[in-house]
């Protein structure tokens, strides 16, 4: 008896030593500040966002965005990735080019700083395999935008996170952007919590680590271990 009352403190003292171990790796994740304003739309408007390129009234693309609460006939039923709301985007066709549609910032641009990396992320689900083009770009003195950095990434019908992140800025922007070019094809889809930071990529909701995963597996086991041998 006292040697299984031994392996019951020891099994306990495991498990508060991983509790502590996942509290602390939470209480010491660095605070993340997002630059743009309404990236997970919980003001229930779409704005600073918007859709721009070569549109319908210009002889383009037709495309509509609206704020929803439930993300209503998805193949994979899920809430909004964060708080209440998010957002639909619904692209009627494909365009001449996948630049030709795009979701955008349009009034309310981040500021990058000299010798800063920067983090563009998003979620993003749609019911169909859509390909989209994640970009940050900024203007130059003579009006040139150049892209900074440029992913290009395909939609599954559940939540994911897509990123990228820059390299240091070389110089100071005069204009930014941060863009998706949806144009590739017809669908819709939603996104919801998108940020930019200053740094590298850190997923939003982090999940356990393999190691700790393999060693509540051990523990399991080894419990079980334990209750056999003292039974038998």
């Amino acid at each position: 008896m006292p040697i299984m009352n031994s392996k019951k403190i020891i099994l306990s003292g495991m498990i508060v030593l991983l509790v502590v171990m996942l509290i602390s790796e939470s209480a010491f994740a660095r605070e993340i500040e997002n630059l743009l304003s309404n990236g997970n739309f919980e003001k229930g408007v779409p704005a600073p966002w918007a859709i721009g390129g070569k549109l319908r009234d210009n002889g383009g693309v037709g495309a509509t965005m609206t704020v929803v609460d439930k993300l209503k006939d998805a193949k994979v039923p899920e809430d909004p990735i964060e708080g209440k709301l998010c957002l639909l985007v619904d692209v009627d066709k494909a365009a001449a080019a996948a630049g030709d549609v795009q979701f955008m910032t349009a009034n309310d641009p981040p500021v990058y700083k000299k010798g800063e990396k920067y983090t563009f992320s998003a979620y993003i689900k749609s019911n169909e395999k859509m390909r989209f083009h994640l970009l940050l770009s900024g203007g130059s003195e003579d009006g040139f935008q150049p892209s900074f950095q440029s992913e290009i990434f395909t939609m599954t019908e559940k939540w994911e996170e897509y990123h990228l992140t820059t390299a240091s800025m070389p110089l100071q922007p005069k204009a930014t952007r941060a863009k998706f070019f949806v144009g590739y094809g017809p669908g819709a889809f939603w996104v919801d919590n998108i940020k930019i930071y200053i740094g590298d990529y850190e997923p939003t909701f982090p999940t356990k680590p393999k190691a700790v995963e393999m060693t509540v597996g051990k523990l399991a086991t080894s419990w079980a271990s334990i209750k056999a041998k003292t039974l038998f």
